[in-house]
């Protein structure tokens, strides 16, 4: 049996949602930027997928010291899987961002389709932070756009991904883990 040293650390995760399949530059910067943001607030960084900005998240955040996390659709670990601490293949298809937004206290929005808008809504449904990156583009640049959603919810937008994790952290009350 392992004994503890010290009290058990309790930590939130910070999700980032968006685009799995990018390459493109500025983007990955900017979620490079964002996860390394909620390291160093000693969150955890949690995504859906591995690729795109999701492993530029998990980068940014194992270059600051954090911890990140995979929740994957599918029942094995995907490509670039090593680009998060821990992977959890749940099986669950698209029905994982439920999990995703349950588990998760807020996200950052990095550019994004219809998946990325459907998680939006999950954490919008359950009054939970969502912050885009202005300029992203995609669902980041609809959620950002829309005003007021259905339910009085809005998501603000922030210059880049390290203004974005900041701006989320201020939403929620400027939660420490």
């Amino acid at each position: 049996m392992v004994e503890l040293e010290g009290p058990p650390v309790k930590r939130i995760l910070v999700a980032i949602i968006g685009s799995g399949a990018t390459d493109k530059p500025a983007l990955l910067e900017a979620a490079r930027a964002a996860g390394e943001a909620i390291a160093r607030r000693g969150a955890v960084t949690a995504a859906g997928e591995c690729g795109g900005v999701f492993g530029a998240a998990f980068a940014g955040a194992r270059a600051a010291g954090g911890l990140t996390l995979a929740l994957p659709g599918g029942d094995r670990p995907p490509a670039g899987a090593d680009a998060a601490a821990v992977v959890l293949p749940t099986g669950l298809g698209a029905a994982r961002h439920a999990v995703l937004a349950a588990a998760c206290a807020g996200a950052v929005v990095i550019e994004g389709g219809m998946p990325t808008l459907a998680l939006a809504a999950e954490f919008l449904a359950a009054h939970k932070p969502v912050v885009a990156v202005a300029g992203s583009g995609g669902a980041a640049a609809l959620l950002a756009k829309s005003g007021a959603l259905p339910g009085g919810a809005s998501v603000p937008s922030a210059r880049d991904g390290r203004a974005a994790a900041e701006l989320l952290f201020r939403a929620l009350g400027g939660t420490e883990s």
